[in-house]
């Protein structure tokens, strides 16, 4: 009982003296009495508030891994097995926000980069696997000759005529090269050849064949509509008739020259006109790319606007064709096609 007494008087003394007692082993009690205690251990509540990982978010602020700098809410979301963002869900890695996961982390979205291309999708005619199906503009391929509209298919109602298809003689561009019949136009003027037996269908190229296709067709300047040179012994636009006087552009100029006898015998009504006595139209062309043939004849006269803004009478325009027939273009004119 005495040394009972003793430690009892002995404790008493050191709280006198600020001393708190220890606990048998030396290690002082934890009061848990938060962040402001003078104890020499630890505990949870002493972390309370803190950013443990310094990834500016705390665990009251909703870091779920206060121990990894790299998750934490705002984190992009990786496909690594880890809730990288906080928001509960692992590997929902939706990089276009189209609200589909990519299929790289388990979902359905087959490019996620795209935020037009989900699966659900209505498919386009673009190329590209809008919907996710593992196929590419299906439905679009309506006469199943494996071309889609968007894909080069011209006449996608027909499976003899895509890109690749043999051209044939037909007044139709088979093969989608936004030509026609160009296999039998040696010469490039648009028109084919009459004379080829393949091309005698009537229905075809530039409104049919025989007389109205083209009668040389090593020659660009000979088809039908081109101009009649009367001076050449030959027949220029394809009607069966030789240097005839016509004047198709009906300009009130023909192409002979004065005296010129034409051909009486052209079988064409119409063509045979007797010369008009003046000078040759030195463009009589009536094809459509020759749209400019009535303005270009002899004695031919513009009013023309000059850098002053005067108002002058000029025989030529500075376009490139000879306008008035004397064999020079755009004379009168600098370089600037200001009128001299």
């Amino acid at each position: 009982m005495r040394s009972a007494h003793l430690i009892t008087l002995l404790a008493a003394l050191l709280l006198s003296l600020g001393c708190p007692p220890q606990r048998q082993g030396g290690t002082p009690p934890d009061d848990d009495d938060g962040p402001s205690d003078d104890d020499d251990l630890l505990d949870d509540d002493d972390f309370i508030g803190q950013d443990l990982d310094g990834d500016g978010w705390t665990a009251e602020e909703g870091d779920c891994d206060d121990g990894d700098p790299t998750i934490h809410p705002g984190a992009q979301e990786v496909c690594d097995g880890m809730d990288n963002d906080c928001d509960g869900i692992a590997d929902d890695v939706d990089l276009d926000g189209d609200g589909v996961i990519a299929q790289e982390c388990g979902g359905q979205d087959c490019d996620d980069a795209d935020p037009d291309t989900y699966p659900g999708r209505a498919e386009s005619c673009d190329g590209a696997d809008n919907n996710c199906d593992g196929e590419i503009d299906e439905g679009f391929d309506a006469d199943d000759d494996g071309w889609t509209s968007c894909g080069g298919d011209c006449a996608n109602g027909d499976p003899l005529i895509h890109p690749g298809a043999q051209e044939l003689c037909d007044g139709v561009d088979n093969d989608c090269d936004l030509q026609v019949d160009e296999a039998f136009d040696v010469d490039g003027d648009s028109y084919i050849d009459a004379t080829d037996a393949s091309c005698a269908a009537p229905s075809g190229a530039r409104g049919g064949r025989g007389a109205l296709g083209d009668c040389d067709d090593s020659d660009p300047a000979r088809y039908p509509l081109a101009h009649e040179d009367s001076g050449n012994g030959q027949d220029d636009d394809c009607d069966g008739c030789i240097d005839e006087c016509q004047d198709a552009d009906e300009d009130g100029w023909d192409t002979c020259d004065p005296g010129d006898a034409g051909d009486p015998t052209c079988p064409v009504a119409g063509e045979d006109l007797p010369d008009d006595g003046l000078e040759a139209d030195c463009d009589d062309c009536v094809h459509p790319e020759c749209f400019w043939a009535v303005y270009t004849h002899p004695d031919i006269v513009f009013d023309v606007i000059d850098s002053d803004g005067n108002v002058i009478t000029m025989d030529e325009l500075c376009d490139n064709v000879d306008n008035d027939c004397d064999g020079q273009i755009d004379e009168g004119y600098d370089s600037a096609c200001q009128p001299l």
